[in-house]
């Protein structure tokens, strides 16, 4: 059977897939270790709950229109909603702002979470298992690796190859990514690459697998889909495993 992949995993999926209890993605999750998100239908329930006192219909109609993808959360909020399980508490921030209006009506009248919203992306849970060697289907998965140039690429045992203006995008990312910043607006990345282009994904037309190591918002930003923590230092990168 041929069935969709998943792009988030529950936490009892988590636990399960990992063989961790519920006390440990807690400790990952409010250390940093680990990013645990907001599940879209429960950002989607708190836009109805929360219109600051405009029309329930309108917040359900702009709902629909709104393509929704799960939000991480803060660490402490993290805690907060994980201690108490299933009566869930009032939480006020994302860790990003990811729209303007819908960020405004979540931090004036908050969104109302327990356990059984949070969730890990599947990129997010990608990156745990490489973090920490994990071995999934007899492999062990390859850590984010790159030629100084950013012209090759090599991550879970791909090489990706990029031409010249593509591999300043990939660099500038990277750099984000070493940030509490990693979003970075496409405009700024196509000026500060010196490329003439209009859009990031013109300027990488033609190169499919450049979309498996960016992620965009659909609103114009763009990050490095790993963050930091998964990137192998400059001092290791000559132990690559493709010819520079």
């Amino acid at each position: 059977m041929n069935l969709l992949s998943k792009e988030y995993f529950s936490l009892q999926e988590i636990c399960s897939i990992w063989s961790v209890s519920k006390e440990d993605l807690l400790y990952y999750g409010e250390n940093g270790i680990l990013e645990i998100s907001v599940r879209p239908a429960a950002i989607a329930a708190g836009l109805e709950t929360g219109g600051c006192g405009r029309k329930l219909e309108d917040i359900r109609n702009e709902g629909k229109r709104q393509h929704f993808s799960p939000q991480p959360l803060l660490p402490t909020d993290i805690y907060r909603i994980m201690k108490a399980g299933h009566e869930g508490v009032l939480v006020y921030h994302t860790k990003y702002r990811f729209d303007e209006q819908i960020s405004d009506i979540i931090e004036t009248r908050g969104i109302w979470l327990s356990f059984e919203d949070l969730v890990v992306t599947r990129n997010e849970k990608r990156c745990f298992e490489i973090n920490n060697g994990m071995h999934l289907d007899g492999r062990q998965i390859e850590a984010f690796r790159h030629s100084g140039d950013f012209r090759e690429v090599y991550f879970d045992n791909r090489r990706y190859q990029f031409g010249a203006m593509q591999a300043r995008i990939i660099s500038l990312l990277y750099e984000a990514s070493r940030t509490e910043m990693p979003w970075v607006h496409g405009k700024t990345l196509l000026n500060q690459a010196g490329s003439e282009s209009l859009r990031v994904a013109a300027l990488f037309r033609g190169n499919l697998g450049w979309q498996e190591l960016v992620f965009s918002d659909r609103r114009g930003y763009y990050r490095l889909k790993l963050p930091l923590r998964h990137i192998v230092p400059v001092s290791q990168q000559m132990q690559l495993p493709f010819a520079i």
